[in-house]
């Protein structure tokens, strides 16, 4: 389970994670250009790591 910083709502995975964030707090790319670079996604793995720990 991950959850997500902004509003602390859970997800059972850390797409269901990203999806949210994307479109709900609109942040990262929008659905129509969701080609991500391999940073962009460490990026979101770190994020979703911070979001565990605390």
């Amino acid at each position: 389970m991950v959850k997500c910083k902004d509003c602390g709502q859970t997800f059972g995975s850390t797409q269901a994670l990203s999806s949210h964030v994307r479109n709900v707090h609109a942040v990262g790319p929008k659905t129509e250009d969701q080609v991500e670079s391999d940073s962009g996604i460490l990026d979101l793995k770190k994020e979703v790591r911070r979001a565990e720990l605390s």
